[in-house]
Parts: C-alpha cells; sequence; structure tokens
C-alpha cells in the first residue's frame, strides 16, 4: 500500500481498496502496509493479520546520497508499532546495504527480538564485533561520531578505520559473508567522518567569527569532499547531502552567516543534479564558487551539482 488514487480522499480510497481486496481476491495473499495511515485502514477491515508493515524511507531514504544515516531510535519506535499490533512482519528497503547496515542491524534484530530494543551503543558494538576481531571499539565509536561535534576525534577515527581496513587479520566473522566489502565499511565511514568533520569545521569558525573570506575556504572543502565522494560512488540523483549528519552544520550555520551580513553576504544553495538551474561543461561535482566584488567584504556562496562530465 502506498498513498494510491482514486476519486476520494487517500484513506477512502485505500478502505474501498482493501474492501475490494477482501471480497474479490483468493486466498493466499498479504499487504504490505506503509504508512500508520494504511495500518488503520486493516485495523477497521479486519485485515491487521494479513499485514506486513513496511515503513519505507525507514532504514534509507529513497534516492539519497550513500552516506551512513543512524535511525536507530526511528526504527525502534517502528518496530515496537508492530509488536503493539501484533503484525506478522516487519521490512525494511535500503539501496545502499554497506553504508546503512547500523539500521539494517537494528530493523533484523527488532524483527526477530519481541524485548524492548537496546540502546545505539549496544545495537552498535555487537555489529561491530561481528565486523572486526580486533579494536571493534573503533567501528563503534566512528558510527557514534557521525553525531558529535569533535573534529579532531572524528580525523583520528577516520585515521584508524583506514589502518583497520587494510589489516586482513583483523576481520570479524561477518567478511565470510560479505567477503571484500568488509573494508569498505570502515574506509567509507572514515571518508563520511572527514566531511561530516569539514561540516562542523565550518559551522564553528562561522560560529567563532571568522572573516567571510575565511568561512570561503571552510565551506570550500567541505563541498569538496562532498563532491569526491559522489563521484566515488557515481551517485547522480537527488538529495544529494539530504543527511543531518552531513548538512545540519551546513544549513544552520548559513542561515546564520545570512542574517549577519546580509543578503548578498552569504548564499549557500544544494542543488540536485536534475535542476533546471544547470549551467556550463561541468557536471557531476559538488562546486564552491567564491566571488568577492572589488571594494567590497561580501563573499557569495554556492554550492551546485550540476550534469554533465567532468573536465
Amino acid at each position: 500500500m502506498w498513498y494510491g488514487w482514486g476519486t476520494g480522499t487517500c484513506e477512502q480510497n485505500w478502505r474501498a481498496t482493501l474492501t475490494e481486496m477482501k471480497a474479490r481476491l483468493r486466498e493466499p495473499w498479504m499487504l504490505h502496509a506503509c504508512l500508520p495511515g494504511h495500518l488503520e485502514a486493516c485495523r477497521e477491515l479486519g485485515l491487521l493479520g494479513k499485514a506486513i508493515y513496511f515503513p519505507y524511507n525507514l532504514v534509507e531514504s529513497e534516492p539519497s546520497a550513500p552516506l551512513t544515516d543512524l535511525r536507530l531510535a526511528k526504527i525502534a519506535e517502528a518496530a515496537a508499532l508492530a509488536h503493539d499490533e501484533r503484525l506478522c512482519g516487519l521490512q525494511g528497503n535500503a539501496q545502499t546495504p554497506l553504508a546503512q547496515l547500523p539500521n539494517i542491524a537494528a530493523i533484523a534484530r527488532a524483527g526477530w527480538v519481541e524485548e524492548p530494543p537496546p540502546d545505539a551503543a549496544t545495537i552498535l558494538e555487537g555489529l561491530a564485533g561481528q565486523l572486526l576481531v580486533r579494536d571493534a571499539q573503533v567501528l563503534k565509536q566512528g558510527w557514534l561520531a557521525l553525531s558529535s561535534e569533535d573534529v579532531e576525534n572524528c580525523a583520528e577515527l577516520a585515521r584508524r578505520l583506514r589502518e583497520l581496513a587494510a589489516v586482513e587479520s583483523a576481520r570479524g566473522p561477518l567478511a565470510l559473508i560479505v567477503g571484500e566489502w568488509q573494508a569498505l565499511v570502515m574506509s567509507d565511514l572514515a571518508t563520511m567522518l572527514e566531511i561530516h568533520a569539514a561540516a562542523v569545521r565550518f559551522a564553528d569558525g562561522a560560529a567563532d567569527g571568522a572573516a567571510p573570506q575565511e568561512c570561503a575556504g571552510l565551506l570550500g572543502v567541505y563541498f569538496r569532499q562532498a563532491a569526491a565522494w559522489l563521484e566515488h560512488t557515481g551517485y547522480h540523483n537527488v538529495r544529494i547531502v539530504d543527511h543531518e549528519s552531513y548538512r545540519h552544520n551546513v544549513a544552520a550555520r548559513s542561515r546564520h552567516c545570512r542574517r549577519d551580513w546580509g543578503r548578498n553576504g552569504c548564499c549557500v544553495t544544494f542543488m540536485s543534479p536534475r535542476s533546471p538551474r544547470r549551467t556550463g561543461p561541468r557536471g557531476n561535482t559538488l562546486r564552491c564558487d567564491r566571488r568577492v566584488r572589488p571594494g567590497q567584504t561580501q563573499v557569495r556562496l554556492i554550492a551546485m551539482l550540476i550534469d554533465g562530465t567532468r573536465k
């Protein structure tokens, strides 16, 4: 079930369709309920026993750039709803399973174990111990650091993760399943930590009163690192940097800069590859363009992702 179509409201269309399915479909059949409203409609029609709860975009938004986005609390809420309603299953979707392994581990556990889910640190510790037989705490702390403001710690964890990725003897039992991709989990997380740290550096610099030119330089580092990751993964779709760990610091601090420097002093724009505002031959890259007008201290910051082939 999704939003659907028809002559009535979404809720009316859901009920009408389910009524027809109940009357006309031969057994056996089941359905995916993706929204809380779907569950309400199923409850009214006595179909909860056929419903698998499939909160679409819970594990990972689709489409979005391949960046780890910890959603353990939301997954726990969805699992609790499925258990409370005594549904027959819980399902999630992910485009980039290596990047979203923590979320996949959380929903997998929630689908099989009815007891209250453990906290995030416990889930991450268990997953890290399956991927590494030594220094698993480094991987666990790396995931947790995606929501921290400690730039130096992010840099140190990124360095140690890259070292561990190169040590074949450190591979844990889960490496028997994912094979060489086990090393990618750590090296990719190292890159994500560097993108997150660059975002925090810009936010800290702007908050500490750094000059516009210095802020532009910090923002340029952030965008270049994000662009390099997007080019490495080949992702050319919408939601290029749509995850809180990598976007929030830049977006929030940019609003402050716009207020402090004026409307033309700071303009930070995230553009999707399909945006009609595309220009020039350069493409598949995230660009920071700095423009200082003669006789003025204003800096205009524009980040854009455009179609084409990078020259």
